[in-house]
């Protein structure tokens, strides 16, 4: 009796968390949309819907997309991503958020790509689209001076075929210096998707592959520099980020991750067909919608099924040699 209690306790464990991983992930959405004004989502209408998934039920997610033109330093920057966090000072190094609900839910189970959240491809962030024309988003980004400069490229293209069928890609290249020496990151993440969409049957899938390299400088060599930082100015000269002394300066440490993913996920919906009304939009893209008549698909009940494949590697390389005077003892003998 006892045992079948602890499996009943874990199963609605697993359901309570699950039930709250949704509410918190539709919490979001509702938040995310809301932010839009009245009149970008009459302007938008139902032009471009974004959405993700549910990685664990597959249940879609709106999405808001980024059209903005003001405040773009602010939200591409590394420290728009939480109200408070951890990183290396490099907008492509690994990150933590320190607010407990700014952190990922989808934890990757190649422990190495835990930190790059928001930079790779995962479940939680893939994107699928629905467009009535094609549509294009190309994002640049440059900044610091030729010691610290961090540049990113990224680029989304997405077109439907008919009203139940998309398909687009992802491209996303980052090349950052960073601040300190021996910091610099570069990164590469490609996607090919694709969605089918009826009321009976949905199918979701994309292909992408990951690069990440990161140089490697084990940290700073005297932690004075940053408590005491007015020790080493030299009359009014100020020393920069890039000068404070490392333990493997030269770029001669690296760690280099590659993954590559394949996700497919369907689900075929059990319901009936009903009278109901729909919003349509006229002509004028900045006329409000108006409801008419229809027949419309009410879902009642759903079975899906997902399929993920992910191949993931890991490099650690040193030029040269490290000596011992750091790290005497590099391998178990």
């Amino acid at each position: 009796m006892r045992k079948i209690a602890y499996v009943v306790i874990l199963l609605l464990s697993v359901v309570a968390s699950a039930t709250a991983q949704h509410d918190y992930l539709q919490d979001i959405q509702k938040q995310e949309v809301k932010e839009a004004t009245e009149e970008e989502q009459i302007a938008r209408g139902d032009k471009l819907k974004v959405y993700t998934l549910n990685p664990n039920t597959g249940d879609l997610l709106r999405a808001p997309i980024d059209t903005a033109m003001l405040g773009f330093y602010n939200r591409m920057k590394a420290e728009s991503r939480s109200l408070a966090m951890g990183y290396l000072g490099n907008l492509n190094s690994p990150w933590e958020s320190k607010m407990f609900f700014d952190r990922p839910l989808y934890h990757p189970q190649f422990m190495y790509m835990y930190g790059l959240h928001g930079m790779l491809i995962d479940p939680l962030t893939a994107r699928f689209y629905d467009t009535k024309s094609p549509t294009t988003q190309v994002v640049f980004l440059r900044h610091g001076d030729v010691q610290t400069r961090e540049e990113e490229i990224r680029s989304t293209m997405a077109v439907n075929l008919g009203k139940k069928i998309n398909f687009g890609n992802d491209v996303d290249y980052i090349y950052s210096r960073g601040f300190y020496n021996s910091n610099k990151t570069k990164a590469i993440s490609y996607r090919f998707f694709g969605s089918y969409r009826s009321d009976r049957y949905e199918a979701y899938g994309y292909v992408g592959n990951n690069y990440y390299l990161m140089t490697e400088n084990g940290g700073i060599t005297d932690d004075a520099y940053v408590t005491h930082p007015g020790n080493f100015a030299v009359g009014t000269n100020e020393f920069v980020s890039t000068d404070i002394p490392v333990k493997f300066p030269g770029n001669i440490m690296f760690n280099s991750l590659r993954q590559g993913t394949a996700r497919l996920t369907h689900r075929y919906n059990l319901g009936f067909y009903r009278k109901g009304q729909v919003e349509h939009y006229g002509g004028d893209e900045f006329q409000a919608p108006t409801m008419i008549d229809t027949v419309v698909f009410v879902p009642v009940g759903s079975i899906s099924h997902t399929f993920n494949y992910t191949k993931s590697r890991r490099r650690f390389k040193v030029k040269g040699t490290l000596g011992d005077s750091i790290y005497p003892n590099l391998f178990i003998k």
